[in-house]
Protein backbone atom coordinates (compact mmCIF):
# COMPACT_ATOMS: atom_id res chain seq x y z
CA UNK A 1 0.00 0.00 0.00
CA UNK A 2 2.91 2.80 1.10
CA UNK A 3 4.50 1.59 -2.40
CA UNK A 4 1.37 2.09 -4.02
CA UNK A 5 0.85 5.95 -2.54
CA UNK A 6 4.54 6.29 -3.68
CA UNK A 7 4.19 5.87 -6.64
CA UNK A 8 0.92 7.87 -6.97
CA UNK A 9 2.64 11.03 -5.69
CA UNK A 10 5.36 10.59 -7.87
CA UNK A 11 2.99 10.42 -10.93
CA UNK A 12 1.50 13.38 -9.31
CA UNK A 13 4.36 15.12 -9.10
CA UNK A 14 5.44 14.54 -12.42
CA UNK A 15 2.50 15.86 -13.64
CA UNK A 16 2.40 18.84 -11.72
CA UNK A 17 6.21 19.44 -12.97
CA UNK A 18 4.92 19.19 -16.92
CA UNK A 19 1.88 21.45 -16.17
CA UNK A 20 4.93 24.24 -14.61
CA UNK A 21 6.92 23.04 -17.86
CA UNK A 22 4.07 23.76 -20.35
CA UNK A 23 2.71 26.86 -18.30
CA UNK A 24 6.44 28.39 -18.51
CA UNK A 25 6.87 27.39 -22.51
CA UNK A 26 3.85 28.78 -22.90
CA UNK A 27 4.49 31.99 -21.15
CA UNK A 28 7.74 32.04 -23.10
CA UNK A 29 6.38 31.39 -26.59
CA UNK A 30 3.78 34.68 -25.44
CA UNK A 31 6.78 36.82 -23.95
CA UNK A 32 8.39 35.78 -27.86
CA UNK A 33 5.20 36.17 -30.24
CA UNK A 34 5.26 39.57 -28.28
CA UNK A 35 8.61 40.90 -28.99
CA UNK A 36 8.24 39.90 -32.37
CA UNK A 37 5.15 41.89 -32.64
CA UNK A 38 6.61 44.83 -31.04
CA UNK A 39 9.70 44.33 -33.20
CA UNK A 40 7.84 44.45 -36.39
CA UNK A 41 5.63 47.42 -35.27
CA UNK A 42 9.14 49.04 -34.63
CA UNK A 43 10.25 48.13 -38.02
CA UNK A 44 6.94 49.40 -39.76
CA UNK A 45 7.66 53.13 -37.76
CA UNK A 46 11.40 53.24 -38.69
CA UNK A 47 9.93 52.27 -42.20
CA UNK A 48 7.31 55.12 -42.62
CA UNK A 49 9.55 57.94 -40.84
CA UNK A 50 12.28 56.90 -43.13
CA UNK A 51 9.65 57.21 -46.44
CA UNK A 52 8.94 60.71 -44.48
CA UNK A 53 12.19 61.96 -44.39
CA UNK A 54 12.71 60.55 -48.07
CA UNK A 55 10.14 62.39 -49.26
CA UNK A 56 10.64 65.40 -47.49
CA UNK A 57 14.57 65.55 -48.78
CA UNK A 58 13.60 64.28 -52.14
CA UNK A 59 10.51 66.47 -52.73
CA UNK A 60 12.69 69.54 -54.35
CA UNK A 61 14.71 67.20 -56.34
CA UNK A 62 11.27 65.32 -57.74
CA UNK A 63 10.06 68.79 -58.84
CA UNK A 64 13.29 69.41 -60.53
CA UNK A 65 13.21 66.99 -62.71
CA UNK A 66 9.97 67.39 -64.01
CA UNK A 67 11.44 70.93 -65.19
CA UNK A 68 10.77 70.74 -69.37
CA UNK A 69 13.91 70.38 -70.86
CA UNK A 70 12.32 69.57 -74.30
CA UNK A 71 11.46 66.43 -76.61
CA UNK A 72 14.58 65.97 -78.54
CA UNK A 73 17.22 63.64 -77.11
CA UNK A 74 20.32 64.91 -78.90
CA UNK A 75 18.70 68.79 -77.71
CA UNK A 76 17.81 68.41 -74.32
CA UNK A 77 18.42 71.06 -72.49
CA UNK A 78 18.12 73.48 -74.87
CA UNK A 79 14.40 74.44 -75.42
CA UNK A 80 12.07 78.15 -76.18
CA UNK A 81 10.47 79.48 -73.49
CA UNK A 82 8.61 82.24 -71.92
CA UNK A 83 8.07 82.08 -68.10
CA UNK A 84 11.29 83.13 -67.22
CA UNK A 85 13.88 85.98 -67.28
CA UNK A 86 16.55 85.98 -70.17
CA UNK A 87 14.38 84.72 -72.93
CA UNK A 88 15.99 86.56 -75.44
CA UNK A 89 19.44 84.77 -74.25
CA UNK A 90 18.13 81.71 -73.56
CA UNK A 91 16.49 81.66 -77.75
CA UNK A 92 20.02 82.38 -78.97
CA UNK A 93 21.62 79.47 -77.11
CA UNK A 94 18.63 77.01 -78.34
CA UNK A 95 18.96 78.18 -82.22
CA UNK A 96 23.25 78.25 -81.73
CA UNK A 97 22.86 74.44 -80.88
CA UNK A 98 19.70 73.98 -82.96
CA UNK A 99 22.12 75.08 -86.21
CA UNK A 100 24.70 72.36 -85.21
CA UNK A 101 22.28 70.03 -84.98
CA UNK A 102 21.09 70.80 -88.70
CA UNK A 103 24.70 70.29 -89.31
CA UNK A 104 24.97 67.12 -87.99
CA UNK A 105 21.88 65.61 -89.83
CA UNK A 106 21.84 66.75 -92.95
CA UNK A 107 24.40 65.76 -95.71
CA UNK A 108 22.64 67.08 -98.29
CA UNK A 109 22.92 71.27 -98.49
CA UNK A 110 24.17 71.44 -95.30
CA UNK A 111 26.30 74.85 -95.96
CA UNK A 112 22.32 76.30 -96.83
CA UNK A 113 20.43 74.83 -93.93
CA UNK A 114 22.70 75.82 -91.07
CA UNK A 115 22.63 79.19 -92.65
CA UNK A 116 18.80 79.19 -93.05
CA UNK A 117 18.91 78.53 -89.41
CA UNK A 118 21.04 81.22 -88.27
CA UNK A 119 19.90 84.42 -90.29
CA UNK A 120 16.47 82.87 -89.72
CA UNK A 121 16.25 83.01 -93.88
CA UNK A 122 16.06 80.22 -96.28
CA UNK A 123 16.04 80.84 -100.47
CA UNK A 124 14.14 78.70 -101.77
CA UNK A 125 15.47 77.49 -105.35
CA UNK A 126 14.60 78.92 -108.72
CA UNK A 127 12.94 76.62 -111.34
CA UNK A 128 14.85 77.00 -114.62
CA UNK A 129 12.72 78.74 -117.44
CA UNK A 130 11.70 77.04 -120.33
CA UNK A 131 14.02 77.09 -123.45
CA UNK A 132 12.87 79.13 -126.56
CA UNK A 133 10.52 76.78 -129.27
CA UNK A 134 13.37 76.82 -131.56
CA UNK A 135 16.03 75.98 -129.34
CA UNK A 136 18.60 73.22 -129.78
CA UNK A 137 17.94 69.30 -129.14
CA UNK A 138 21.28 70.36 -126.73
CA UNK A 139 19.70 73.65 -125.15
CA UNK A 140 16.55 71.09 -124.15
CA UNK A 141 18.30 68.52 -122.72
CA UNK A 142 20.34 71.12 -120.90
CA UNK A 143 16.90 72.21 -119.43
CA UNK A 144 15.57 69.11 -118.42
CA UNK A 145 18.54 68.10 -116.17
CA UNK A 146 18.09 71.13 -114.67
CA UNK A 147 14.80 70.54 -113.96
CA UNK A 148 15.48 67.41 -112.21
CA UNK A 149 18.05 69.15 -110.30
CA UNK A 150 15.32 71.76 -109.05
CA UNK A 151 13.11 69.46 -108.43
CA UNK A 152 15.24 67.24 -106.05
CA UNK A 153 16.59 70.35 -104.26
CA UNK A 154 12.83 71.78 -103.83
CA UNK A 155 11.91 68.40 -102.06
CA UNK A 156 14.97 68.28 -99.84
CA UNK A 157 14.36 71.98 -98.63
CA UNK A 158 10.58 71.34 -97.97
CA UNK A 159 11.62 68.01 -96.23
CA UNK A 160 14.08 70.11 -94.28
CA UNK A 161 11.76 72.91 -93.52
CA UNK A 162 9.09 70.87 -92.17
CA UNK A 163 11.73 68.35 -89.90
CA UNK A 164 12.57 71.95 -88.56
CA UNK A 165 9.40 72.64 -87.71
CA UNK A 166 8.70 69.78 -85.81
CA UNK A 167 12.35 69.50 -83.99
CA UNK A 168 11.56 73.14 -82.62
CA UNK A 169 8.22 72.63 -81.48
CA UNK A 170 9.68 69.80 -79.78
CA UNK A 171 11.70 72.27 -77.88
CA UNK A 172 8.83 74.92 -77.20
CA UNK A 173 7.42 75.11 -73.10
CA UNK A 174 3.46 74.78 -73.12
CA UNK A 175 3.79 78.49 -72.19
CA UNK A 176 5.27 79.15 -75.29
CA UNK A 177 2.97 76.83 -77.41
CA UNK A 178 0.10 79.05 -75.94
CA UNK A 179 1.38 81.59 -77.36
CA UNK A 180 2.16 80.76 -80.59
CA UNK A 181 -1.65 79.08 -81.11
CA UNK A 182 -2.81 82.61 -80.74
CA UNK A 183 -0.06 84.12 -82.82
CA UNK A 184 -2.23 85.16 -85.93
CA UNK A 185 1.14 83.87 -88.38
CA UNK A 186 1.39 80.73 -86.57
CA UNK A 187 -1.00 78.92 -89.29
CA UNK A 188 0.97 80.45 -92.12
CA UNK A 189 4.21 78.79 -90.92
CA UNK A 190 2.62 75.16 -90.73
CA UNK A 191 5.58 72.52 -91.82
CA UNK A 192 8.18 75.46 -92.10
CA UNK A 193 10.52 75.56 -89.32
CA UNK A 194 12.22 79.24 -90.38
CA UNK A 195 8.61 80.85 -90.24
CA UNK A 196 8.21 79.33 -86.63
CA UNK A 197 11.67 80.95 -85.47
CA UNK A 198 11.04 84.06 -86.63
CA UNK A 199 7.98 84.14 -84.74
CA UNK A 200 9.73 82.43 -81.65
CA UNK A 201 12.18 85.49 -81.86
CA UNK A 202 9.65 87.93 -81.91
CA UNK A 203 7.76 86.58 -78.71
CA UNK A 204 10.28 85.96 -76.77
CA UNK A 205 12.19 89.31 -77.29
CA UNK A 206 8.63 91.38 -77.41
CA UNK A 207 7.59 89.67 -74.48
CA UNK A 208 11.06 90.09 -72.39
CA UNK A 209 11.00 94.21 -73.20
CA UNK A 210 7.78 94.33 -72.03
CA UNK A 211 9.23 92.84 -69.05
CA UNK A 212 11.80 95.08 -68.70
CA UNK A 213 9.91 98.08 -69.01
CA UNK A 214 7.22 96.61 -66.77
CA UNK A 215 9.94 96.15 -64.31
CA UNK A 216 11.43 99.96 -64.81
CA UNK A 217 8.31 101.42 -64.46
CA UNK A 218 7.84 99.93 -60.44
CA UNK A 219 11.30 100.97 -59.97
CA UNK A 220 10.19 104.63 -60.76
CA UNK A 221 7.27 104.30 -58.75
CA UNK A 222 9.20 103.37 -56.04
CA UNK A 223 11.55 106.25 -55.87
CA UNK A 224 8.84 108.44 -56.75
CA UNK A 225 6.03 107.75 -53.89
CA UNK A 226 9.06 108.47 -51.54
CA UNK A 227 10.04 111.69 -53.15
CA UNK A 228 6.33 112.80 -53.31
CA UNK A 229 5.65 112.09 -49.23
CA UNK A 230 8.96 113.73 -48.55
CA UNK A 231 7.99 116.68 -50.66
CA UNK A 232 4.23 117.13 -49.46
CA UNK A 233 4.13 120.26 -46.95
CA UNK A 234 3.47 119.80 -43.00
CA UNK A 235 0.58 121.88 -41.82
CA UNK A 236 1.56 124.72 -39.30
CA UNK A 237 0.60 123.67 -36.24
CA UNK A 238 1.85 126.90 -34.69
CA UNK A 239 -0.45 129.53 -36.70
CA UNK A 240 -3.77 127.12 -36.42
CA UNK A 241 -6.43 129.18 -35.10
CA UNK A 242 -6.90 128.40 -31.40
Amino acid sequence: MPSQGGGNDNATGSDAGDAAGGGASSRGAGDGASRSGNSGANNNNNNRRGRRNNNRNGGGNNRSNTRFEGRCEDLKGFIYDLSQDGNSDQFIKTTKELEKYVGRTNTKYTGDFTEAVKNLDLDMPVEPAEPAEDASQFAVERWKLALRKYEDKQQAYSDFLAGLYSTVLCQCSEALEDRLESHEDFPAANQDGIALLAIIKQLTCTFEESRKATDELCGLEEKFYPMRHWKTPRPDYEHCPD
